[in-house]
């Protein structure tokens, strides 16, 4: 329960920032003025376009499937060929072998336990 009250505290203040500019000072932002949102958009673009082309689905746990929609309408998503957002514990789908699968998943016990059990039983 501690590590969930601190990361609710860590979230609080991650949205707090997003309204604010940071200074980055990354390979393609170096020394300029960029915004979060644009910052998580980039590195949600960069990690979809490192599948390939061709269709995908996004797999999400509820955490990274609300910061998504904060930063990306459902028209960038169908942009990127992302024809699928799904919640990786969602039991009940079907299997689409033809889809790539990418993962936008929190490091905590219950999205890698449901990452482990997909790939023993993989849908995509």
């Amino acid at each position: 329960q501690g590590i969930e009250r601190e990361g609710e505290k860590g979230l609080e203040e991650v949205r707090s920032v997003s309204r604010v500019a940071v200074v980055v000072f990354g390979e393609r932002a170096r020394g300029k003025m960029v915004k979060l949102p644009d910052l998580a958009k980039d590195y949600i673009q960069k990690m979809i376009q490192r599948a390939g082309p061709g269709a995908k689905v996004l797999l999400v746990d509820s955490e990274t499937k609300q910061y998504l929609s904060t930063v990306y309408t459902q028209s960038d998503v169908l942009k990127q060929e992302v024809f699928l957002v799904e919640r990786i514990d969602n039991e009940t789908v079907e299997k689409l072998m033809h889809m790539k699968a990418v993962c936008f998943l929190r490091p905590s016990y219950s999205s890698l336990r449901a990452l482990s059990r997909h790939l023993r039983d993989p849908k995509f």
